[in-house]
């Protein structure tokens, strides 16, 4: 028996004061609910394309926590909470802004 929510294609957790496995129900970078898993337990984990069994599938999670470790990031910076004025935190603005800009769309036009 697994712990793998086919309904949602992602896995069930348990950690600190959970009573029972369970995982975020997720909107626009929101945790909106929770799934519980059933008493009979989740099902089992899927095969991989590449037939190796037990391990995860890639959700949609993996990419929602990536943003929400950005925007949280930014926010941090932004308001002050990260002192910029320091080593660590002029690497970690640095980092934001190139990866800011690695993803926004924007078009840089040489001056002649």
């Amino acid at each position: 028996m697994g712990h793998y929510c086919e309904e949602h294609g992602t896995v069930f957790f348990k950690k600190g004061k959970m009573k029972g496995y369970a995982h975020p129900l997720e909107e626009n970078g929101q945790t909106i609910g929770w799934c519980n898993e059933p008493e009979e337990g989740g099902d089992e984990v899927p095969e991989t394309a590449t037939g190796e069994s037990g391990t995860v599938p890639p959700t949609r999670n993996d990419e929602i926590t990536e943003n929400m470790f950005w925007k949280l990031l930014g926010e941090a910076i932004f308001s002050k909470d990260i002192d910029t004025s320091k080593p660590y935190g002029k690497a970690l603005r640095a980092t934001f802004y190139a990866k800011m800009l690695s993803v926004l769309p924007i078009k840089i036009e040489k001056e002649e």
